[in-house]
């Protein structure tokens, strides 16, 4: 099944530029016009709707879950396969789940090793195979999506990406093209079959897969490519939805995600100029986010129910609460109190018995060391950078991804535990903002629409050594 237009090596359209948001809970996708950025409008900030399908309807169409669940005869994605991991509880079956992963494995052995037999029953499939296929979904998705919308499709894309180390973000970056060239390729082969009820049967994947393996050159226009590297640190994306017309600021970035948790600081232009400077030394990641949380829960409701998670017994309880662990996590902070019927047990867990749990108590610190250590920086960065009235930039604190309304995020603003005068700020795509569709969900797409926008923060980089000036370092 071949789409009439080869999109692994066609010519994208360069009027428009396309951001793959590959989240360990959920993924995203966005399209800017490449125009300066005072000139876009409404129309031209598209984030696309790629969890929503032909043949079923997500619980929100803006966040595609990173999830997929090998059945007996297919392989479903999003939405439905996370539907289908609730189902299974009972049985031995798992979803292959928070896939992001395997990208920042050090273990090439594990990225292409066959699965345990509860993921893939098959025994055929290996994390870069569903990875490839996961990201060929999303893009028969984001095409379709485009196309509705009277949009160009395929367009350069940059890949947003954490702050992993330089040897895990070159090995990080490469295996995130891979998956987009093998992606592209598996669409022209697979088509809307990527997306129908139901799956992808496993032989038309495996067929698929195997001529994934040797894809035609891809297009030279696939990626946007800047100093080299087609990727954008995510909290350098989500600093590209700060840039507004009221001069010098210093804003300070903490996404939220499921898998990282990503700080970065960044100094906006006195009025009249446009370069966003990366402040450098600021960028640091904490390698646990929200799903740590999740896992943390799930621990707390087997501990206090007598369960112990490797103990057969209990298999098929920790498979139904690790597929309910957002939901569970969600209905807590709401409510206040979690109620889960375990076995023959009503398990009660209040929200500050999990606010005071050691472990719960250990990542809230570790969270706030890193933060701590972004806004140092960016506190001496404002020092160091006075107006000629001696005015100090005013700092702001920007909160974004699915994790930013947890009580432990919103006290890095409430009470950053460092003095001074801090504004929290939301992502504001235009310079005078409007509403969008997807506005309930906007600070979980900051990073897919500032990636996409044409231009990025760190064109300049502003260097703060803290007991001496600031050095400004010009880049490309």
């Amino acid at each position: 099944m071949s789409l009439p237009l080869e999109l692994a090596n066609c010519t994208r359209d360069t009027g428009w530029i396309g951001c793959v948001d590959f989240g360990t809970a959920f993924s995203k996708f966005a399209m800017v016009r490449a125009v300066d950025r005072e000139e876009l409008t409404k129309s031209d900030v598209q984030a696309l709707p790629v969890a929503a399908g032909p043949d079923y309807t997500a619980a929100n169409e803006w966040l595609l879950p990173s999830v997929l669940f090998v059945t007996e005869d297919a392989i479903l994605f999003g939405e439905e396969a996370q539907r289908m991991a609730i189902r299974s509880h009972g049985s031995a079956r798992e979803a292959f789940s928070s896939p992001k992963q395997y990208l920042s494995t050090d273990d090439f052995d594990l990225y292409d090793a066959y699965l345990r037999k509860e993921i893939d029953p098959t025994g055929k499939f290996t994390p870069r195979k569903l990875l490839r296929l996961f990201i060929a979904h999303l893009l028969e998705r984001a095409g379709a999506h485009a196309a509705a919308g009277e949009l160009p499709w395929p367009v350069p894309l940059r890949l947003a990406r954490p702050a992993w180390d330089k040897k895990r973000g070159k090995e990080g970056e490469k295996r995130l093209q891979d998956l987009v060239i093998a992606g592209f390729g598996l669409v022209d082969e697979l088509g809307s079959l990527l997306s129908k009820a139901g799956g992808v049967p496993h032989a038309a994947a495996l067929k698929a897969l195997e001529k994934a393996e040797k894809p035609a050159q891809p297009s030279g226009g696939m990626f946007l490519t800047r100093n080299g590297t087609a990727s954008v640190l995510e909290a350098t994306a989500v600093a590209a939805n700060s840039t507004r017309k009221r001069g010098r600021r210093i804003v300070v970035v903490a996404d939220i995600g499921g898998g990282t948790s990503d700080f970065g600081s960044f100094m906006t232009p006195i009025r009249g100029t446009k370069t966003i400077a990366e402040v450098k030394g600021s960028s640091h990641i904490l390698k646990q986010a929200g799903d740590y949380l999740d896992m943390q829960l799930l621990r707390l409701i087997l501990d206090r129910a007598g369960y112990v998670s490797s103990h057969p017994a209990a298999q098929g309880v920790s498979r139904r609460l690790l597929a309910q662990a957002r939901s569970n996590k969600e209905n807590l902070f709401v409510n206040g109190v979690l109620r889960e019927e375990v076995g023959e047990e009503l398990v009660e867990i209040s929200l500050q018995e999990f606010l005071e749990d050691r472990k719960v108590q250990e990542f809230v610190q570790r969270l706030r060391e890193r933060f701590q250590k972004t806004l140092v920086i960016a506190k001496t960065c404002a020092e160091k950078n006075r107006s000629r009235n001696g005015l100090t930039p005013p700092i702001e604190i920007m909160l974004t991804g699915g994790g930013h309304a947890l009580p432990m995020v919103q006290d890095l603003v409430n009470d950053p535990c460092l003095p001074g005068l801090y504004t929290p700020a939301a992502p504001e795509f235009l310079e005078d903002d409007v509403p969008f569709p997807f506005d309930g969900v906007r600070r979980q797409l900051a990073v897919a629409v500032g990636g996409a926008m044409r231009d990025l923060p760190s064109t300049r980089s502003i260097e703060v050594v803290l007991d001496c000036a600031p050095a400004e370092a010009g880049g490309s």
